[in-house]
């Protein structure tokens, strides 16, 4: 599945308000930490291509 000029929103329903940058646990990266830097210093490097 690709969300390719996808725009995204949260559930009507939702209480988010805003989302937060993962953060490292006693000074070491997450993983989520390190996908979040991955794509971020790399917003097209990592995107999933269809090759059909």
């Amino acid at each position: 599945m690709s969300y390719k000029h996808t725009f995204i929103t949260i559930s009507e329903d939702s209480s988010a308000s805003s989302g937060l940058v993962p953060t490292p646990r006693n000074g070491k990266p997450t993983i989520a930490s390190i996908e979040y830097d991955l794509i971020k210093n790399n917003p097209y490097k990592y995107s999933r291509r269809c090759t059909v």
